[in-house]
């Protein structure tokens, strides 16, 4: 309690909450931790990377089906999908025998 004290009387009240409620969502816990993330500044968080002249993400996005035009296949496929030359797939049992 009395580390928990020196936090308080060294940072106050805003941030010593602001570090336990961030410890609490790491389930850290102790004056130690507490004392890590009071000394370590603050980073701004984006959800977004900002960088000059680029378009956004959902202008350059497609869906990976428009792909499949430039798909090429060396080898005939079964109707299973799988090649026809492909070995058979044993189970583990046939393949210890």
């Amino acid at each position: 309690m009395a580390a928990l004290y020196a936090l308080y009387e060294q940072y106050g009240q805003q941030a010593l909450l602001e570090a336990m409620a961030q410890a609490h969502q790491a389930a850290i816990y102790g004056a130690d931790y507490l004392k890590l993330l009071l000394g370590t500044p603050a980073v701004a968080i984006s959800g977004a990377l900002i960088l000059p002249d680029t378009p956004p993400q959902t202008e350059i996005d497609r869906l990976l089906s428009s792909y499949e035009a430039w798909v090429t296949i060396d080898v005939p496929l079964g109707r299973d999908g799988v090649p026809a030359s492909a070995p058979p797939i044993r189970t583990p049992s046939e393949v210890i025998r």
